[in-house]
């Protein structure tokens, strides 16, 4: 069977060995709700690629926005070159709508939706349910809580137990202290900025202020050559900072999808073990990072030389990315490492991913911010709880209803062979049968 294996973020396609949604379809991440359909080159491109595709998995489906559900939709449709649902490709979607939803529109695909939209999810999935833990499974006990906090409602008491365990790991109150390298999750960025710039502080390295590049153009004319970079913010249309601090030792997180093949994802966390210029002392020309996982970067690792001092690193080398500045009529291509301080950030960017030990920040939090914040854990000695605050573990309570509307998949008719009685029947299986047609007799003559 040909696989097509999707997520909404980098990580977590690398995860699955597969892509993110907008690269393997060809789907801009601007995309307006209308469907637009793809130009015949790039159709083309697709076609001789997907010709035999049969099943696509859809994982982090919880993130999946109706936009980008209608996209995929869509791009099935031109690339089968036929108007059945998904062009007649099966679809299995893997998540948990009870963690954190799309971000825009933020309604999760269970949801019914009044949109121009057209309703695709709710028509056409079944639902099937995992039983089985494997992120807390040598913890049954944490992980037993865990299932309990993702269903619980905004004014429901805790049971005793869970109370008990959760004040356990405060750290104002019973004079924990987390490992000075324990990841920080908080809700607000200027709480992991704040972290960021205290951890760099304390370095004993030497700090680096790496100032971008900024060209403006008008209509494919450059028109001005920027000194000193625009001082853009979360809400301009582009991930590379205006000023980058970084030092060796610094740890750090990729925020460019380089090579979700290789890992180079946006969200893979590292140290910086090395910052290399050239002419100019403004932009490095390499920036050096020893990834968390050795399978991050290993076919760039073979394919790149890489100095002895630096083994086992990954060369990241500055990226250049086009965005409008906000109220401006020109387009700005900006020049920067696409690297950003990691020993804090936000939950938003944690959903998919594991660690064996973090400091939770619970201010702020909303609806099932807590609930994944805290399943990031794999056991309960590795979760911290600053700002301690119960009300804020709650889930989106409309989940429930929804998700029970929702059809459910009776596997044991999902399979035909199941209903095969083998005692007057026997079944081949075979991906070879090109040949089938030539011997059907002597298959007949056999069950005589």
């Amino acid at each position: 069977m040909i696989v097509l294996s999707l997520a909404h973020l980098g990580t977590a396609a690398f995860n699955i060995c597969g892509q993110t949604i907008c690269s393997g379809l060809k789907i801009n991440p601007k995309s307006q709700k209308e469907y637009k359909p793809l130009g015949e080159e790039s159709l083309n491109t697709l076609r001789v690629k997907y010709r035999h595709l049969q099943l696509v998995i859809i994982d982090e489906i919880s993130m999946v926005s109706t936009t980008q559900l209608t996209y995929i939709f869509g791009r099935l449709q031109q690339i089968k070159g036929t108007y059945t649902d998904f062009g007649n490709v099966s679809i299995l979607a893997v998540g948990d709508f009870y963690q954190l939803p799309p971000i825009s529109p933020p309604t999760p695909l269970c949801f019914p939706h009044d949109e121009i939209l057209k309703d695709i999810w709710n028509p056409l999935f079944q639902i099937v349910e995992l039983k089985e833990i494997m992120r807390q499974k040598d913890d049954a006990i944490f992980a037993q809580m865990l299932n309990r906090l993702r269903e619980r409602k905004k004014k429901q008491p805790l049971q005793k137990t869970d109370k008990e365990l959760l004040e356990s790991r405060r750290v104002e109150e019973n004079n924990l202290t987390a490992p000075s390298d324990a990841l920080h999750l908080f809700y607000l960025n200027k709480d992991v900025d704040s972290h960021n710039e205290r951890k760099l502080a304390s370095l004993n390295t030497e700090m680096f202020t790496i100032k971008a590049n900024d060209v403006d153009q008008r209509g494919g004319r450059i028109i001005q050559v920027h000194e000193t970079p625009h001082r853009t913010t979360r809400a301009d249309d582009t991930s590379l900072a205006s000023y980058l601090k970084l030092a060796v030792d610094a740890r750090v997180m990729l925020i460019a999808n380089v090579d979700v093949s290789d890992g180079l994802c946006n969200g893979v966390p590292g140290i910086v073990k090395g910052i290399e210029f050239c002419n100019s002392q403004n932009m490095p020309i390499v920036v050096y990072v020893k990834f968390d996982s050795d399978r991050v970067g290993a076919k760039t690792r073979t394919t790149q030389f890489i100095p002895p001092h630096y083994a086992g690193c990954v060369p990241i080398k500055p990226r250049k990315e086009s965005f409008q500045v906000r109220g401006r009529t020109f387009t700005t291509t900006r020049e920067q490492m696409p690297l950003k301080l990691a020993w804090a950030v936000t939950v938003h960017k944690v959903q998919g991913q594991t660690t064996d030990q973090a400091v939770i920040s619970m201010k702020g939090l909303r609806k099932s911010m807590a609930y994944v914040a805290l399943s990031r854990v794999t056991h309960l000695e590795g979760m911290y709880l600053m700002d301690y605050d119960e009300s804020r573990i709650f889930c989106n309570e409309d989940i429930e209803a929804n998700v029970a509307k929702m059809p459910t998949c009776d596997l044991s008719k999902a399979n035909p062979l199941t209903e095969i009685d083998h005692n007057t029947n026997f079944v081949i299986a075979h991906h070879n049968i090109q040949s089938l047609h030539r011997h059907i007799d002597d298959l007949k003559r056999t069950q005589k």
